[in-house]
């Protein structure tokens, strides 16, 4: 198992078998846990609930997530252009693949995708080629279908394992060295956990992003395919976010995963000695987050790019002198202009026209009252130009 293999680097989780003191003296396990902060959205649900806990922290990077995705969502044409979006797939594949060994790089992956030969071992080469493809059928799968899931494990590990797209018929454990550090449930249990967990997965109202991170969890505790599960955890949280928001087609929490894989692997060992999935929830938040900002930072700077690129000599004169609110007459002045038309046809309307200025009263565009101001497009370009 080559997930497993490589986890053991890293110990992903450990055995549950300690006892907790409580007022009944009941043995802890992932199927019973003694959590007295255990967190349900819906008391009145029964059957099987995921143990995690709800905390501050949580609430904090929800609200950051929340807000930090609106301002993306300004720059969402630049987000899907072409360059960017080809950029954070390839990052977005490389991330998730490095985390299992896979030592193909960024240039490599680019080289597949655009058919051309790359020298390196043939499986490597064959994950690279699958997670391609599973990447760009995202939008094809629902996150609560459990077919779908087994349909994305076999596009993601075709010619890798022989049973890709089925569960698993025997045990597996995780090894660290020659100790067992967690042995997953057994293979005859998994369609009744993964069933409970797609269940819950449809029927929860805790948010998005949360229950996102709570399955990512659940999903590597329960361990379901023979190889692969780390790779289909990270791509079905991201179908989940997707389905949140598209915008996450093009954000690689992936990437930024890799770059932090150690704390990764320890806030799943942690969230199993605990019992309780909260600090696994808490550095997922932090990932998406931090993917965010990001991509935030590059679409800005594509922006900023494509207006410095296209915007004429006359805009980046309007631009340099325009200070607050001012109007007509107040800019024509600060330019030294007084051909009132030459202005308005040189000057003006190709910066409104290019979103780098904006009218105080758009709805009346010839009142006397009208002011003109930077938008965030044009005050990038002018700190671009100082």
């Amino acid at each position: 198992m080559k997930d497993n293999g490589y986890i053991a680097l890293s110990p992903l989780l450990a055995i549950i078998s300690t006892y907790f003191s409580a007022n009944d003296n009941v043995k802890a396990s992932h199927d019973n846990p003694i959590n007295p902060i255990r967190y349900s959205m819906n008391s009145a649900t029964k059957g099987y609930q995921p143990p995690f806990s709800i905390t501050a922290k949580m609430i904090q990077l929800v609200a950051e997530i929340s807000e930090n995705i609106g301002r993306l969502s300004t720059e969402q044409e630049q987000i899907k252009a072409l360059r960017l979006r080809r950029i954070n797939r390839i990052r977005t594949i490389h991330g998730s693949l490095a985390i299992e060994g896979n030592l193909l790089d960024a240039s490599q992956i680019t080289a597949i995708i655009e058919g051309k030969r790359v020298i390196a071992p043939i499986s490597e080469i064959q994950e690279a080629r699958n997670a391609i493809l599973a990447y760009e059928k995202l939008n094809h799968w629902h996150f609560t279908s459990e077919q779908n899931l087994l349909e994305a494990h076999y596009v993601l590990m075709k010619g890798l394992l022989d049973n890709a797209g089925s569960y698993r018929h025997s045990g597996v454990g995780v090894m660290d060295g020659e100790k067992v550090i967690h042995m997953a449930p057994q293979a005859n249990r998994i369609p009744k956990l993964m069933g409970d967990l797609f269940h819950w997965l449809d029927s929860t109202d805790i948010h998005p992003l949360i229950a996102s991170c709570i399955f990512h969890y659940e999903f590597e505790f329960i361990h379901p395919f023979a190889d692969g599960n780390g790779r289909m955890g990270r791509l079905w949280q991201t179908l989940i976010l997707n389905h949140w928001n598209p915008l996450f087609e093009f954000i690689p929490v992936e990437s930024l995963v890799y770059e932090h894989q150690a704390h990764y692997y320890q806030a799943i060992n942690l969230s199993s000695q605990l019992v309780d999935c909260a600090p696994f929830i808490e550095f997922m938040l932090h990932m998406i987050r931090d993917a965010i900002l990001t991509s935030t930072h590059q679409a800005t700077h594509q922006a900023t790019h494509q207006a410095t690129h296209q915007a004429t000599q006359q805009v980046k004169q309007l631009i340099m002198v325009l200070k607050g609110e001012m109007n007509r007459g107040q800019l024509q002045s600060a330019l030294g202009l007084k051909d009132r038309n030459s202005f308005r046809l040189r000057y003006l309307q190709p910066a409104l026209a290019e979103g780098l200025i904006e009218m105080s009263h758009p709805e009346k565009p010839s009142s006397p009252l009208q002011r003109y101001r930077l938008t965030e497009k044009g005050v990038n370009l002018k700190n671009h130009h100082k």
